[in-house]
């Protein structure tokens, strides 16, 4: 769709008119009180300059025809013309995810396993995580981080894509070495409390107990509860404080697992998969394309026509 970006700008475009007129008004009075000079040679300057061809300064009705157009153009790119696309809405049948991910130092513990292959706990998270997101579809997804300090690492989006391939980034110690469980669900609450309702999900996988959340986990899931956010917690390793990660689930409608394995980090995350889906209206794009540039070459290239017409036919370019 063409649109402009300053379309009041056209109230320029009777503006050479009115300036010509504003001129002619004035010449016509300074002729009208111009004294007459009376001059007794007269006679003989009109015989010595009798065969002389003096040009006309008249301008001919083509040229006038090109300067007004010359003149739009001008006008019309200095509306800022540009092409803009449509904004888009499409139905997204999904729901909100915010991932919650503990990058205390206890992750680097190796004993997860995978076809007998020994693993760390944070790399069949990053694993099983990252494939989790990757197949998102229509679902938008965030990441949190936390050890001793929580931080919003990827806003919810719908490119699960760059999500998954983000998560690949993630580094053991980062964020510090204790573990704030209650500032990373504070964090989460606060991304998706304005999302839509029954689809506010809070997925946190956490390997050890809290100790040093600003805001006490159980207050937090409180706070949770009332935004309809469900949390759903995720237990790895044997320093668990599974009452704390049971109860906040149960609190806020979501269910507490306890993995030990690959095997069941998967089962989980395919569990959570089933979960109802809503629907929410979701923008995607708004795309605009500059064309001012097109109108000032157009006025340009006129330009440069009637420079050249001129200067071979009053050889003005035979003084330079």
């Amino acid at each position: 769709m063409l649109k402009f970006a300053w379309p009041w700008l056209i109230l320029l475009l009777p503006l050479p008119w009115v300036l010509l007129n504003f001129f002619k008004n004035v010449k016509n009075k300074r002729t009208a009180v111009a004294p007459t000079i009376s001059f007794p040679k007269i006679a003989k300057l009109q015989q010595a300059f009798a065969d002389v061809d003096m040009a006309t300064s008249h301008t001919p009705g083509w040229q006038k025809i090109l300067i007004g157009i010359m003149w739009g153009l001008l006008v019309v790119s200095l509306m800022r013309p540009e092409l803009v696309n449509d904004i888009a809405y499409s139905k997204n049948v999904g729901y909100d995810l915010m991932l919650a991910v503990d990058l205390s130092r206890s992750m680097e513990i190796v004993d997860f396993s995978e076809k007998g292959k020994p693993l760390s706990r944070i790399a069949a998270t990053k694993q099983v995580v990252a494939n989790f997101v990757r197949h998102r579809v229509g679902d938008r997804v965030g990441l949190i981080v936390f050890a001793e300090q929580a931080f919003l690492t990827i806003p919810l989006t719908l490119d699960t894509g760059a999500a998954s391939k983000l998560l690949d980034n993630l580094v053991v110690g980062m964020a510090g070495e204790r573990t704030a469980i209650g500032d990373a669900i504070g964090i989460g609450v606060q991304n998706l409390r304005k999302r839509p309702e029954a689809s506010r999900i809070l997925i946190l996988l956490t390997d050890g107990d809290d100790t040093a959340s600003h805001i006490p986990p159980i207050e937090a899931a409180k706070i949770a509860k009332s935004d309809g956010i469900k949390i759903y917690t995720i237990g790895v390793g044997n320093k668990l404080d599974e009452t704390l990660l049971e109860e906040m689930a149960t609190m806020t409608g979501g269910i507490y697992y306890k993995v030990a394995n690959v095997d069941d980090l998967e089962k989980v995350y395919t569990q959570i998969d089933q979960l109802e889906k809503s629907e929410a209206t979701e923008k995607i794009v708004l795309i605009k394309t500059p064309l001012y540039h097109w109108p000032l070459l157009s006025a340009f290239i006129i330009f440069m026509i009637i420079y050249i017409v001129n200067t071979r036919r009053y050889g003005y370019a035979n003084e330079f």
